[in-house]
């Protein structure tokens, strides 16, 4: 009991309490980075006063230092690109980082899970890499009684081709023989399918015909991806509508 306390005692006077231990929170596995782009480390201090160092690993190997000491806070800037001795850093799908307490190297700690290393991507350039869909719709008119082509164009203006069979709908809503009313549901096609993939800046076209028994206002609405199925760079031009109106015979 007596070589107990002392031991105690002596872990308390050197500040540092039993049983502390680093960990680290960030990457922990299962993230994507990229070179030259910045990320924080983050880690659990156990609130123990000191400076660590923060090796990265590459498989189960470690291959050098990020940082050779910075204080043992709980982060660091990580610019994504050089290693504390000038290496580059490549890229690759089997990285961990290791937290080392530099005054005691048995309390450690290193990423659970491998996390990977991506090469460059300017900010903003995820969204380049995306498809983007647009449809535009019209009507070719007749008088009431009489046919109407109700036509829709779809294109992908994206840079990455589609998936295909993306569906699409067109719905017909009535305003009224005075196009005054609020819009009320008229007519909706059955929902279509794009039977093919479109490559960028290809057009998939679609045409049926409708006969409108009344006159008057009505508004047409097309929705392409509309079970929201694709990224896309731009998620809010997927819709398009338009008034017209269907005049007496």
């Amino acid at each position: 009991m007596k070589y107990l306390y002392i031991l105690l005692s002596m872990v308390l006077i050197a500040g540092m309490p039993l049983f502390s231990q680093i960990e680290v929170e960030a990457p922990n596995g299962g993230e994507a980075y990229f070179r030259h782009h910045t990320k924080k480390i983050q880690w659990k201090t156990g609130n123990i006063r000191g400076n660590v160092r923060i090796r990265l690993v590459k498989g189960n190997t470690g291959i050098g230092n990020i940082v050779d000491s910075t204080p043992n806070d709980g982060q660091y800037e990580w610019k994504i690109d050089k290693l504390a001795n000038g290496q580059a850093i490549l890229t690759g799908t089997d990285y961990k980082v290791k937290v080392v307490l530099i005054s005691n190297n048995s309390i450690k700690d290193i990423s659970n899970d491998y996390f990977s290393i991506k090469p460059f991507l300017k900010p903003g350039s995820f969204k380049d890499l995306l498809p983007d869909l647009r449809i535009q719709i019209n009507v070719v008119d007749s008088p009431a009684t009489y046919p109407s082509l109700i036509q829709a164009s779809i294109r992908n203006n994206g840079k990455v081709k589609t998936l295909k069979n993306t569906t699409f709908t067109v719905t017909i809503y009535s305003l009224g023989i005075d196009g005054q009313s609020p819009p009320t549901h008229y007519f909706s096609f059955p929902t279509g399918s794009i039977n093919k993939i479109l490559l960028p800046g290809e057009r998939f076209s679609w045409a049926m015909q409708y006969v409108f028994t009344e006159p008057g206002k009505y508004m047409l609405k097309g929705v392409v991806d509309d079970a929201n199925k694709i990224k896309e760079t731009e998620e809010n031009n997927n819709t398009n509508e338009g008034e017209f109106w269907i005049e007496k015979e």
